[in-house]
């Protein structure tokens, strides 16, 4: 999700750069074919049922319906190379370091069923003999404690990417703790993220002040609310959502603390090629309690000396860019985040961030004696579908451990987006906001022992 930083907990210092093998596209001869005939009212079905069709449903946010063999079969080449890559469905975190929750990713078997029902034809099979369903993905919001909906339908400005902000009050007089997230789009067709970022009391007039500024509703954004506070400790992240995702609870026990006088900034990236997209008008759900056992934060991890010119640079031409920076936090005291110097803490998620040159990234804990914990790896990266990460089991950092974030671009002639229709030739990237220019940013959601 495109942010701008809230919370730079790095340290300015640039360690050296180094080589990852950023992993090569499996192929259909990775994925074990199911023997025998493969159909989709036995097979196929309980796959796309169970793992696509959250989105790929009439009035969806994917461009068309996989709920009836009528939609799926004329598109099983497609769900063929989609699930083959690993497109599809959009998740991705790599296995064997951690288990996630709400994990949607596709096993290679299941992967398997698909190919074999595309190869062979994608057969209807027996209505009356279905498949036994898929067990279902755990999330959801367990209840909704408020609401918040923009104060006005907002119809896409610029096309295919509009970011618009949205100053929404926080309309109650005592401390509430955020213990659950959800985004409901207004109009899922063009809604291609959702970030909720907490202004607190002392940016909430900065936020009105941009609000008010530019006309129409909301205001111009990207990357993140804008300057909403004298220091970018005067705001926060409160949750986020992607297409697909059903919102969740937080970690018992948990959660992000919200003043009287606060403001929510919803940032909402719009995506659409059709002009006549109708408006939408989102809603932000939020679990609330009274009192929490551990107050969390969002928090980012980056190398503050990427911010300066000349030193996060991805020349042109070259196939595989690499920069990495590893710290200890704990050495660090910060408002607003876990970091006490000396003190542990604990990591409940993970999240990257890149822009469209990225290949792959690793977020990580380094330990003094043992192997890295590694936090989230996603070897393909894809600037369409990014989404956080929650831990079964959250992750102890301790004192004198190291807190690593490595990525890798690819800023040849092969690798460059589409502008305009036409394919942008490479020029030098640096760091910066725009979608043009590149990042590298981990995020967490932390709270203290």
């Amino acid at each position: 999700m495109p942010v701008r930083i809230p919370f730079l907990v790095a340290i300015a210092a640039l360690l050296g750069a180094g080589c990852d093998d950023a992993g090569s596209m499996p192929g259909p001869e990775m994925f074990p074919r199911p023997a025998g005939a493969v159909t989709y009212y036995q097979d196929a079905k309980a796959i796309l049922d169970g793992r696509c069709a959250r989105c790929h449903r009439q009035g969806g946010v994917a461009p068309f319906s996989l709920t009836r063999f009528a939609e799926a079969a004329p598109v099983a080449q497609a769900i063929q190379s989609a699930v083959t890559s690993r497109t599809m469905p959009p998740w991705q975190a790599e296995g064997g370091h951690q288990i996630y929750q709400g994990d949607i990713s596709l096993s290679k078997e299941q992967i398997g069923v698909l190919l074999s029902w595309a190869e062979q034809g994608a057969k209807e099979g027996d209505p009356a003999h279905e498949g036994l369903p898929l067990s279902p993905v755990p999330g959801g919001l367990s209840r909704v404690d408020l609401s918040l909906t923009l104060p006005e339908p907002y119809l896409q400005q610029t096309y295919p990417d509009d970011y618009r902000c949205f100053v929404l009050d926080w309309p109650l007089d005592s401390v509430r703790y955020v213990s659950g997230f959800r985004a409901l789009p207004g109009n899922p067709a063009n809604v291609h993220h959702v970030i909720a970022y907490l202004a607190y009391p002392e940016g909430a007039a900065a936020a009105t002040a941009l609000d008010q500024a530019d006309p129409g509703p909301g205001y111009a954004c990207y990357g993140g609310p804008g300057k909403i506070g004298l220091t970018d400790y005067d705001y926060s992240s409160l949750g986020g959502w992607n297409p697909g995702f059903q919102g969740s609870d937080y970690p018992a026990g948990t959660g992000i603390k919200v003043r009287p006088g606060s403001k929510v900034v919803l940032q909402v990236h719009y995506h659409s090629l059709d002009a006549k997209t109708p408006a939408d008008r989102s809603t932000l759900q939020f679990k609330l309690d009274a009192a929490v056992d551990k107050e969390a934060f969002y928090v980012s991890w980056l190398n503050l000396a990427w911010l300066a010119r000349g030193v996060m640079v991805i020349p042109k031409d070259q196939a595989d860019v690499v920069h990495s920076f590893a710290y200890d936090p704990t050495l660090l005291t910060l408002a607003h985040t876990p970091f006490r110097f000396g003190q542990p803490f604990q990591i409940y998620s993970a999240a990257l961030h890149l822009h469209e040159l990225g290949t792959s990234a690793t977020l990580a804990v380094g330990r003094p004696l043992g192997d890295a914990d590694v936090l989230l790896r996603i070897p393909h990266w894809n600037f369409h579908w990014q989404r956080e990460y929650f831990l079964q089991d959250p992750v102890l950092f301790q004192p004198g451990d190291r807190l690593s974030i490595e990525c890798h671009w690819d800023n040849t002639p092969a690798h460059q987006p589409v502008r305009d229709g036409q394919v942008r030739p490479p020029v030098t990237v640096e760091w910066g906001e725009r979608t043009q220019d590149e990042m590298c940013v981990g995020f967490l959601y932390t709270t203290a022992p």
